[in-house]
């Protein structure tokens, strides 16, 4: 199991464009949930407000993203 995951630091798995954007959902879920965990005073109110800053982040990340890549194109 170790070699295995080991191989996958020497050559990761190849992933275009769009899959490397859809890499960061569960990534931006898995941090509002923690830190929202951290930070909320009643825990039945945990999933409501992990999912606000989860889609915060997402919309925050893809727009500064589009605004780079459209500043990029009209630079270049």
């Amino acid at each position: 199991m170790t070699d295995l995951l080991a191989t996958f630091m020497i050559d990761p798995i190849a992933l275009s464009g769009g899959l490397k954007a859809l890499m960061c959902l569960p990534l931006c879920a898995a941090i509002a949930v923690v830190y929202k965990a951290t930070r909320v005073n009643d825990i039945k109110t945990l999933p409501k407000e992990a999912a606000n800053l989860w889609f915060t982040i997402i919309v925050g990340m893809y727009a500064i993203g589009f605004g780079i890549w459209g500043l990029y194109r009209i630079l270049a």
